[in-house]
């Protein structure tokens, strides 16, 4: 699976805001320039909560069917008189918390072995929804506000992108050979017609293969570790398009688009970190993000080796200057050594940035630090990049 994480830091101006208007003028702009100002009270909605459920074996796999918004599948592969307490997904509407469960156990065990039982292990409300469903979407919500309104207001990453087909030479070579041997023997049929399906044949299998090399470097998944700098508040937001894993933190939002996407949820009893969420949607996963004592803003940067890295500051009157040349900033130093290449900033970063603000937009490079960041942030194992 390849990925593409991009990290962005919105820093305070030069001039530190006044208390009359919270951010002083550079909010009052960027609130007119949104029509955002109802963002303060709003919870963006979310697709799915958690719930705790008690199973008793032996139960091979589980189901349970959610009206209407979808179903989680649930691996277990208990024996009999086994028992486990796992923490499931489940569907809710992108409005409210939707209607009642209802239990299908599946179960591999012979006629002759007792029935498996499982059920929410806390009670249910009159909507016959889990009260710990209730209760962590109720914390969501409280988390969600906690957020200072620049971060819930910035747009969602859009899909993964294909990175194409590109057929290589040997393509063309053998169409090439192909017409040299074809009209060499255009007086004899036969062979003729065999060496056309022999050429034919081989330009397929050609072209299949770098499909599906190309296939496996397309970018299936998009994060974006976003800070707003002084108020200790870090994001990471994943997009992906029909499959996303959730992770083992707990989510800040898990959202989907369109909003009323049916939701398949897949999960194993004995891992919960292999939960993930499935359909026709494109899937955004919201998780607080711990940087371990890090630091990233104009001038700093402890944390990340950054492949490509752009940088505006605030001048007068909170009006904030240009995007800087696209250049390499390793972690550890001050600057970027080398010089920067006129190249702008990614479009689908630009698209919600406050204005009159400084902010810095950088590049993630890949390899075994950013895997091992990842990992310790709990949301995709080591190797898994």
């Amino acid at each position: 699976m390849s990925i593409a994480v991009w990290a962005l830091v919105l820093a305070w101006g030069l001039a530190r805001p006044s208390s009359a208007g919270a951010l002083g003028l550079p909010r009052a702009a960027w609130l007119q320039e949104t029509s955002a100002a109802e963002l303060e009270d709003s919870v963006r909605p979310a697709r799915l909560s958690f719930a705790r459920l008690d199973l008793h074996g032996p139960i091979h796999a589980l189901a349970i069917e959610f009206q209407g918004l979808g179903r989680t599948s649930v691996h277990a592969e208990l024996s009999a008189g086994e028992r486990l307490q796992a923490v499931v997904p489940v569907p809710i509407a992108s409005s409210n918390l939707g209607a009642g469960a209802q239990f299908r156990i599946d179960s591999n065990e012979t006629q002759q072995s007792p029935a498996g039982r499982a059920a929410f292990a806390e009670e249910r409300s009159a909507s016959g929804w889990p009260l710990d469903a209730i209760r962590f979407e109720r914390e969501r919500q409280e988390r969600w506000r906690a957020l200072p309104l620049e971060l819930r207001a910035r747009p969602r990453p859009p899909a993964g992108e294909d990175v194409g087909v590109q057929v290589p030479s040997s393509g063309l070579y053998l169409a090439l050979a192909t017409a040299v041997l074809f009209a060499g023997m255009r007086k004899r049929p036969v062979w003729a017609g065999a060496v056309c399906v022999l050429g034919a044949a081989s330009i397929w299998y050609v072209a299949s293969a770098s499909s599906a090399l190309s296939s496996a470097a397309a970018i299936t998944q998009r994060c974006v570790i976003e800070h707003e700098f002084g108020t200790g508040h870090w994001l990471l937001v994943r997009s992906s398009r029909g499959e996303l894993r959730l992770g083992a933190h707990s989510p800040v939002s898990i959202e989907s688009d369109p909003v009323d996407a049916q939701v398949t949820c897949v999960v194993d009893a004995r891992k919960p970190s292999s939960a993930r969420v499935q359909g026709p949607a494109l899937w955004t996963v919201v998780e607080a993000f711990d940087p371990r004592g890090g630091e990233l803003q104009p001038g700093a940067n402890t944390l990340f080796d950054l492949d490509r890295v752009w940088s505006r500051g605030q001048g007068a009157q909170g009006i904030a200057s240009g995007w800087s040349n696209a250049r390499q900033w390793p972690r550890g130093e001050a600057a970027s050594p080398l010089p920067g290449v006129a190249q702008p900033p990614p479009g689908w970063l630009l698209r919600g940035l406050p204005l009159g603000r400084s902010a810095c937009i950088g590049k993630l490079r890949s390899g075994p630090g950013l895997d091992q960041l990842l990992a310790q942030a709990g949301v995709l194992e080591p190797g898994e990049l």
